[in-house]
């Protein structure tokens, strides 16, 4: 699992404490990748959390909109931390390109429905189901994305 130092050192399998990032860790990460993304053509960046048997958590800052995406074997939960973005889900991926064994990404979702994020709202985006994130021009858009390994062999 990824550590930063300072943080909480686990030992055991299960861990026997909780794992914990405190607020002005996140803060800065959320700082950090926000001035991350603003810097990438893609207008993405992540600081990995953990990486665990059956998950992975990352804090993600975006500053453009993304690529459209549909995962065959992970389940993404998300939980926005600051900005606001449009979720387009559902349909299907426009152009799709096959970009990693079970990992499609596309030019837009066509037929998906939009709702509209705020911090604090959550999203489970289950697998198969395509998904991009809009966002409006000079908009900064961080959230904390847990992807869940499916145990469904599709």
């Amino acid at each position: 699992a990824f550590r930063k130092p300072g943080s909480v050192k686990l030992t055991g399998s299960p861990f026997d404490t909780a794992e914990v990032v405190l607020s002005p860790q996140m803060k800065k990460w959320e700082t950090s990748t926000a001035a991350a993304a603003a810097k990438r053509p893609d207008g993405v960046a992540s600081q990995p959390i953990g990486r665990y048997e059956t998950h992975t958590t990352t804090l993600s800052s975006r500053t453009k909109t993304g690529a459209a995406e549909q995962h065959r074997d992970w389940d993404d939960i998300f939980v926005v931390v600051s900005g606001e973005a449009s979720l387009v889900s559902g349909g299907h991926l426009v152009d799709p390109q096959t970009v990693a064994p079970g990992e499609l990404r596309g030019s837009g979702v066509a037929g998906g429905t939009t709702v509209h994020l705020t911090a604090g709202s959550t999203v489970h985006i289950s697998p198969l189901v395509p998904h991009q994130l809009l966002l409006e021009p000079g908009a900064v858009f961080s959230y904390y994305v847990v992807k869940v390994k499916d145990s469904v062999s599709r």
